[in-house]
């Protein structure tokens, strides 16, 4: 389980901005859940922000590293990224 898929994104996010985390180690599996999260709402075809599974959801991951072409793409393109992997050092 990763900091999105436990709700724990914009609290990551903060510390990252308050200057408390210089250097995130993660793998692709951060990127790719935030991803889906900025695409869909979701974290495996589940809502972080309320009780209950979006229809065709567990679809959601693939969908959205299929549609950013890769998360190297979508970070350069201007889509809807929110969690930690964008908020230090990139502007947008």
């Amino acid at each position: 389980m990763d900091m999105v898929q436990t709700g724990s994104g914009p609290y990551l996010q903060q510390l990252i901005r308050l200057g408390y985390v210089d250097l995130l180690l993660a793998g692709h599996a951060l990127a790719t859940h935030d991803i889906e999260q900025a695409m869909f709402g979701t974290s495996l075809g589940a809502y972080l922000d309320r009780e209950g599974l979006a229809d065709a959801g567990h679809g959601h991951h693939l969908r959205a590293i299929n549609r950013s072409g890769g998360s190297e793409e979508f970070n350069r393109q201007s889509c809807p990224a929110s969690g930690a992997p964008n908020d230090k050092g990139r502007s947008r």
